[in-house]
């Protein structure tokens, strides 16, 4: 039977703990990469001064070099690329740490290939839907369409190599390791899995700090959050989560003007397209686990026990009494207790444990 989940404010708060967390990580990096640049300037005209033999370089040069460069793309780019880096590692050693030896879900099993199929189709699908409503929306409100475009433009600053790695495979490990890693299953042990995943998917919205990246990033949270609680797997949304920024780069390029032109088809085009998400969501294969809560007698139920560390794993439902449930708690207080040693007394009127 399900057992009825007990919310605490204090397993709350701990589940909000990668949003702050995550923003400190990247500030500290931002304040270490001008902290450093400002050094390097430093050392410059350092040697500069040195080599030329003048008295001392015109402080306004280097306040106008050190001005230049960070505002210059490219540098806020490769900045922004290894705040993200150390951003994923922090989080990855987190997650993996503390849940990845709580599941025993073979990664085949999520990520089969009918279900890596449908997650490229959808992950195209998701960014063609959020493309074509910028298209529609944006023009409508000018200042924010300049902001959003400066944005885009410090992001692919850095050249396309730097770009696809922190978009493809830096951020999606970061961002998927800290909401639908730590925070969601966090929140799902004290609260229904819906208000979870609406949950986690409005931090990691606040998350990017941009009013346009933030709405969207929301809807795109709420998939990704569903996708992993029916697949039971973070690496079927951090493949997804890669395929929706991967798809941006070229998304747009291959939209037709005559598209974009056409609010009417515009509209049927965005509808259409999240009717297909839809479709294909409904088409993954389920995963089905059983969460142990704590320590228990793992050949009992027909594993091996050196599978089972910490205090919470999971199982497959091949291996409990009921596999139409998709979760069941079990808890150590329902097991019997192990039985006593039968002592026997030998010959010689000593005491032998059998």
């Amino acid at each position: 039977m399900h057992t009825k989940k007990k919310f605490k404010i204090s397993s709350f708060l701990f589940s909000l703990l990668p949003l702050p967390i995550g923003l400190a990580v990247q500030f500290i990096v931002d304040i270490i990469g001008v902290f450093v640049l400002a050094i390097y300037l430093g050392i410059q005209a350092g040697t500069q001064t040195a080599v030329d033999g003048s008295v001392g370089t015109d402080i306004n040069s280097i306040i106008d070099s050190y001005t230049n460069i960070v505002s210059n793309s490219s540098f806020l780019t490769i900045v922004s690329a290894i705040a993200i880096g150390v951003t994923a590692i922090v989080f990855g050693i987190w997650y993996f740490k503390q849940f990845s030896k709580q599941t025993i879900i073979k990664r085949s099993e999520a990520l089969s290939p009918k279900n890596i199929v449908l997650i490229l189709v959808l992950g195209v699908l998701v960014q063609f839907s959020i493309s074509m409503v910028l298209n529609l929306v944006l023009p409508l409100f000018p200042t924010t369409l300049d902001q959003y475009s400066v944005l885009m433009e410090t992001i692919v600053g850095g050249g396309p190599v730097v770009t696809l790695i922190m978009t493809v495979v830096l951020a999606p490990i970061a961002e998927e390791c800290m909401f639908r890693g730590i925070m969601l299953r966090s929140m799902t042990k004290i609260m229904p899995l819906t208000l979870a995943n609406v949950l986690q998917a409005l931090f990691f919205g606040i998350y990017h700090m941009n009013l346009v990246q933030g709405a969207y990033a929301f809807i795109i949270g709420l998939i990704l959050g569903f996708v992993v609680l029916k697949l039971k797997s973070i690496w079927a949304s951090i493949l997804l989560h890669a395929v929706i920024n991967g798809s941006g780069m070229f998304v747009d390029s291959i939209v037709p003007e005559s598209m974009l032109s056409s609010i009417l088809i515009v509209v049927a085009s965005v509808i259409v397209s999240f009717v297909l998400c839809g479709l294909i969501i409904s088409r993954f294969s389920t995963v089905n686990e059983t969460i142990v809560e704590k320590p228990v007698m793992a050949y009992a139920y027909g594993m091996q026990p050196d599978l089972y560390q910490q205090n919470q794993w999971t199982m497959n439902m091949q291996n409990v009494q009921d596999p139409n449930l998709q979760y069941q708690q079990i808890s150590v207080e329902s097991l019997p207790p192990d039985p006593a040693p039968v002592i026997q007394q030998n010959d010689e009127g000593s005491d032998k444990e059998l």
